[in-house]
């Protein structure tokens, strides 16, 4: 595949997500950062290619894997680049996916806690 077509496919993946513009405080660059990070998680987490053609595949199935597997206790994995990473763009993911089937492990554990969660009496 010629770089212009993967550089089209992440591009289609990023304009699927969120505007952001609401995000007041951030730069446009930011906002663009957090677009690009959310697409990249949302697609490695459904993408079961090995050698998948869009670019930042490869990376964001590496930070999702890292994050399950990473041993640095809590405390001292705010020096961990890729879990800062993973941690930065989770609440963005939280807050915006309305996906019911979503595979991102994060949505995955929120499901499943939610489903443990006695039901409130009425």
């Amino acid at each position: 595949m010629t770089a212009l077509v993967i550089e089209n496919a992440e591009r289609r993946l990023i304009e699927q997500e969120p505007n952001l513009d609401h995000l007041h405080g951030l730069s446009d660059e930011r906002r663009q950062e957090i677009r690009r990070s959310l697409a990249g998680f949302r697609h490695a987490a459904q993408c079961d290619l090995n050698n998948c053609p869009v670019g930042f595949c490869c990376r964001y199935k590496h930070l999702i894997t890292h994050h399950d597997l990473c041993r640095i206790p809590f405390p001292m994995s705010v020096y961990c680049v890729d879990c800062r990473e993973w941690r930065d763009i989770m609440p963005y993911h939280l807050q915006y996916c309305h996906n019911a089937m979503c595979r991102m492990p994060i949505c995955v554990w929120q499901r499943h806690r939610n489903d443990e969660r006695p039901a409130r009496a009425a």
